[in-house]
Formats: C-alpha cells, structure tokens, sequence
C-alpha cells in the first residue's frame, strides 16, 4: 500500500456497528501428530514439529485475514476486504505480521508442545503492520492493551475459556494473565 490516502469503507451491521465474528475456543489437537512422531527419530520429530508449527502459523494468518476483514477497499476494478491494524487502525495487506498478544512463543517455549501449539489460535493472535506496530504490541504497555482489547472484541468469552484451559493443562504464566485482563478490565 502507497503513502496516500486510501479510500476504505467499514462493514457494518444493520444498526451501523462494525460487524465481528464470535469464535469458539476448540483446542490443537495433535494426539496423532505425536504418536507418528513418537515412532521416528529425535532430530526427525523435532523438525517435524516445527514445520507443523509453521504450517499452523501460516494457515492462522490465512485464517485471521479472511475472517477479520472489516474494511472494504477499492483497488483497480474490485473491491477488495481488509482487516484492520489494532495499533494504527489502518488496513493491513498481505505484508501484515502475526503477534501472539496474550501468551508468547517465550512463555511456552519449555512447555510440552501438545501444549505450547495451543497458543496460535484467534483468542491469542493479532495482524499488525511490520515493524512500527509489531513493535509497540509486542514492547510497551498501550500496545497489549490495544491488542487484548481487540481479541476481546472479535473473540467474547472464548478468551476465558482458552485460558482456562491452559490452566487446567497447567501453563503457569495462565494466571497473571488473567490478572491482567481483569486489572485492564476486559474480562
């Protein structure tokens, strides 16, 4: 996208709302993934493990992008839906980053990983612009308002209930973020 000013429209509800989408919390399952991997050799499973990581990122952002598009663009001869930057507020194109907001790949990187692919999920995960916005929602404060307040918008509830069950899986770090949602008043 160019330095110029874009035209864009927000989609929008009968009553002049912006339309979201309530999601459902399901868990990764990956109970067949780790018996095959099981049968194979360290080095092979561990690469296989993050490959299956990486095709779960890339399907997400995928996912994320189609299912968050709140602005429609003009762009040549079509119109074209976009999602919606939480930090500057401005469309994202294909260049967009994907942030773990809630629970990181840090905060898991010890957890078993039947445990630690439950964080790439729409609960926990925001597009944002490269560089500028990635950086002020993964460093200060404001930004990991901004983002929990945008889950919180296109999720509902089902935040609660993926933390929950982390929690029941034993993830630690589950309740100080729980805390923090409740401090910033967003469950």
């Amino acid at each position: 996208m160019s330095e110029e000013r874009l035209d864009f429209t927000y989609i929008r509800g009968l009553h002049g709302e912006r339309l979201g989408q309530p999601t459902i919390f399901q868990p990764i399952n990956v109970a067949s993934f780790l018996d095959i991997c099981k049968s194979l050799d360290r080095s092979v499973s561990r690469q296989m493990e993050k490959d299956y990581l990486s095709s779960l990122r890339r399907n997400l952002k995928v996912k994320l992008f189609s299912e968050r598009s709140e602005i429609l663009m003009q762009t040549y001869s079509s119109l074209m839906r976009y999602p919606v930057c939480p930090i500057c507020r401005q469309p994202l194109s294909n260049n967009a980053e994907m942030h773990e907001a809630l629970l990181t790949r840090g905060d898991v990187e010890r957890a078993p990983f039947e445990i630690a692919v439950q964080i790439f999920c729409p609960q926990n995960c925001v597009l944002v612009h490269p560089d500028k916005c990635h950086k002020l929602a993964q460093h200060f404060l404001r930004g990991k308002r901004i983002c929990a307040r945008y889950l919180a918008r296109w999720n509902g509830t089902s935040i609660s209930d993926w933390l929950e069950y982390l929690r029941d899986l034993g993830l630690t770090k589950v309740p100080e973020v729980q805390l923090q949602l409740l401090d910033w008043r967003i469950t």
